[in-house]
């Protein structure tokens, strides 16, 4: 999914809640990435306190969602009550979430850090939690197979004949109003079709959704009208380091600059026949050949007003 090397590395370790718990570690060790991260608002080392809404234009129901697959818990209660809960240590992120619940189902949620950890953990249930599954886990989103599964779950669900309710008339219609989700598949995913470049999913694994055909015709627009292979500081000032990545995962830059054509610098071309490089020799050799006479006869007529005074 993304144009830069990643890796995971599954692990396997005792937690306090389970031994033995599976889990996988998403490394992505690309030095433009981690910045633009940073410039969002995503704070470096331990950020369970630290870490914030992002202050620049993002998708607001996409966010929430990978909190919730990621921090968050939805299904039924033991009673059989639909519900969803975010646990956070951040005092930020919770006051975003209580917002989001707020504009969503329209009432207001103030809940507290715990004693036990000064954690925060924010639940809604019935309607509200149907609302807000709703809003989160729309048809065609990335999410959580499991995660999406239980959203399609509570959405379904039905209040029982005869059961009082707090909310408004208003609020219970909104509710019985969603629309039935359908079952989840990977392949309808928004997110993959935006990256859609030739009608076929991306392949998993860290090289994204590169293939040589694409990389081959993305690199020939970047590198048209150049004589050599391009510097890893031209790729960098172009915001083009997603080429340098594919081009690394995919052969290396050896390969690649043959296919395009291009010699890697002008001391390892082999191709000095062609029309542009004549050029090139013709008018600079001569022009550097007369700056260099210039300057040997400057210093000699220097030296002999030396030697006779």
């Amino acid at each position: 999914m993304l144009p830069v090397y990643s890796s995971v590395i599954p692990r396997q370790r005792d937690t306090n809640f389970k031994d033995g718990h599976r889990a996988s570690v998403w490394t992505v060790p690309n030095f433009q990435f981690r910045t633009e991260l940073s410039a969002l608002g995503l704070p470096t080392g331990k950020k369970s306190k630290r870490v914030k809404v992002p202050t620049s234009s993002f998708q607001v129901a996409d966010f929430y969602r990978g909190l919730i697959d990621a921090d968050g818990s939805l299904g039924f209660t033991g009673v059989g009550d639909p519900f969803i809960s975010l646990c956070t240590s951040s005092s930020f992120i919770a006051n975003g979430y209580q917002n989001l619940i707020r504009q969503i189902t329209g009432v207001g949620r103030n809940t507290q850090p715990n004693a036990r950890d000064d954690a925060y953990n924010i639940m809604v249930q019935k309607e509200l939690a149907q609302l807000l599954a709703d809003y989160l886990y729309y048809d065609g989103c990335l999410a959580l197979p499991r995660k999406h599964e239980k959203a399609v779950r509570v959405i379904a669900w039905s209040r029982p004949e005869g059961s009082r309710s707090k909310y408004s008339p208003e609020l219970l219609s909104r509710a019985k109003s969603i629309p039935s989700r359908v079952p989840y598949c990977l392949a309808q995913s928004l997110c993959f079709e935006l990256s859609q470049k030739d009608h076929k999913l991306p392949r998993p694994g860290s090289q994204g959704f590169w293939t040589d055909e694409l990389l081959l015709g993305e690199l020939q627009e970047f590198c048209k009208g150049m004589m050599v292979w391009p510097s890893t500081s031209v790729f960098q000032k172009a915001g083009r380091t997603d080429l340098l990545s594919a081009v690394a995962n995919r052969g290396g830059m050896v390969v690649w600059s043959e296919r395009l054509r291009l010699p890697r610098t002008r001391r390892y071309a082999s191709e000095w026949t062609r029309e542009e490089d004549k050029a090139v020799l013709t008018e600079t050799v001569p022009r550097a050949a007369h700056i260099l006479n210039i300057s040997r006869n400057v210093v000699r007529a220097r030296r002999e007003i030396l030697l006779h005074r």
